[in-house]
């Protein structure tokens, strides 16, 4: 059975409901995070950082705030974000794809993929012709980014020295 979800630009109203599912990557990421990292994954309290980030986010015109939406409920989002600095490896300007989430529940059914096929659209129509984005050893989104096309570019590594 074919789900019909549909890929469309955020708005105020959807603020809460991207706030939750950023919340529940949070808490996924910091569970898989290497020891001693991914402190920055602690929520702010009452979410008051995040709903202003994302509200923040619809104001900016190089930012790029999706939802994916199944019979009115959202299951999924994604945040973009137009890049204007010098880079080692990519050529400016390029989209940064800053956050992407789908319900636990919905993956595996093409969401992800829809959404960065709006990003990709929306990075062509300002010329831009380069995406890229961050994710953690471990993250099983990888293998996802991968079949979409994405590229193994640089490894970050990290120390603890306390």
């Amino acid at each position: 059975m074919k789900m019909n979800i549909e890929i469309r630009e955020a708005t105020q109203s959807d603020i809460n409901a991207i706030v939750n599912l950023f919340t529940k990557a949070s808490e996924y990421l910091k569970s898989i995070a290497p020891k001693g990292f991914g402190n920055g994954l602690f929520l702010s309290e009452n979410l008051s950082d995040e709903r202003k980030m994302f509200l923040e986010s619809l104001e900016k015109e190089d930012n790029l705030l999706l939802v994916a939406e199944f019979k009115k409920e959202i299951v999924g989002f994604a945040l973009a974000s137009v890049e204007n600095y010098p880079d080692d490896m990519i050529t400016s300007p390029f989209v940064t794809i800053v956050y992407i989430g789908v319900k636990s529940e919905f993956r595996g059914k093409s969401i992800g993929r829809k959404l960065m096929d709006y990003i990709k659209t929306w990075a062509k129509s300002k010329n831009i012709k380069t995406l890229e984005l961050l994710v953690w050893e471990g993250n099983p989104a990888r293998e996802f980014y991968h079949s979409y096309g994405f590229i193994e570019l640089e490894h970050r590594l990290g120390m603890r020295i306390d």
